[in-house]
């Protein structure tokens, strides 16, 4: 029995392993080729949404959660980079959105990011174990959970007002 339970969490191991191999990849990769997109599909393809979730951080009081259209609005921060075209979970559209912190004295890495109006959502931060840097993915929890489309958001330099 215990066999069985060890090949029911083998796959879902490795589809966590998988996701933060592509986090850590995505987070130093701003252009993408078709091939490299191919390789991010493959691997994206058999994650799911609970595997997400699995990865969320579990939070404390010093997270907070901001409007990322007024931190924009402010020159608090920018996008400055999207990729586009990239499929998860057997098909579901996927995007990578890169944001860069320009206030010196903003710290990034414990805010979660919402966008308010018609479209609305929030995003969730998700552990990376060390493994994604002075950076930090943020998944938009809202749009997966009703439109199963994945949006990754990456925070470079995160820490910056540290």
């Amino acid at each position: 029995m215990s066999a069985t339970i060890g090949d029911k969490l083998n796959p879902v191991n490795q589809r966590l392993a998988d996701l933060r191999a592509v986090a850590t990849l995505l987070i130093s990769k701003t252009e993408m080729t078709d091939k490299e997109r191919e390789g991010f599909n493959k691997l994206l393809s058999r994650v799911r949404p609970d595997d997400l979730k699995r990865m969320m951080v579990v939070k404390d009081n010093n997270y907070q959660r901001r409007s990322l259209k007024a931190l924009i609005d402010n020159n608090d921060v920018r996008e400055i980079k999207r990729i586009t075209g990239l499929t998860w979970n057997g098909g579901h559209p996927a995007q990578v959105r890169y944001i860069e912190p320009l206030n010196p004295n903003l710290n990034l890495s414990q805010v979660e990011f919402f966008s308010d109006g018609e479209n609305g959502c929030w995003s969730e931060m998700l552990e990376g174990d060390g493994a994604f840097g002075d950076s930090t993915v943020q998944v938009c929890t809202s749009h997966m959970d009703s439109e199963g489309r994945l949006e990754l958001v990456i925070v470079t330099n995160a820490n910056n007002g540290m």
